[in-house]
């Protein structure tokens, strides 16, 4: 399809979008904000494989500094009470980090299944869940080691 010389034709290439110009043949890239999709109901699949592809890189990055931060709280323990229950707080998130990561993978195999949006929310969820229990245990953290 011709556009006429006046008219702009919009390229999309991932998050950002080539701007071309007929008239000059000038390409200018712009960038185009992501889509905030997170907890909204969406029957677009290559809304839901975004979502979940953002949710599957920063499971893994998350439970990864879950278990750095049970390290560093065993270098220096001043009270044990507040340590054991920081310590467990950062295992079970980084616990659930991972299943988030296993469920990810899983749900992208079947994102043509019609119950996509049942599991999609369960890994919305346990997504949050273990941030919650991640950001306790920080707070834990910081009130242990001041």
């Amino acid at each position: 399809m011709i556009l006429p010389e006046h008219e702009l034709n919009i390229i999309s290439v991932g998050r950002a979008s080539l701007l071309k110009n007929q008239h000059r043949n000038l390409i200018h890239a712009i960038t185009i904000p992501a889509k905030i999709n997170m907890l909204k109901n969406t029957n677009d699949i290559t809304d839901t494989r975004e979502i979940l592809l953002a949710i599957l890189s920063n499971s893994g990055t998350l439970a990864g500094i879950s278990l750095a931060l049970v390290g560093i709280i065993n270098l220096k323990p001043n009270n044990p009470k507040l340590d054991t229950l920081a310590d467990d707080l950062y295992i079970f998130s980084a616990l659930g980090f991972v299943v988030v990561c296993y469920l990810v993978f899983f749900a992208i195999r079947l994102l043509h299944s019609p119950r996509i949006s049942y599991w999609v929310r369960i890994i919305d969820a346990l997504f949050l869940g273990s941030l919650t229990m991640l950001v306790v245990a920080g707070f834990l953290t910081v009130y242990t080691f001041v």
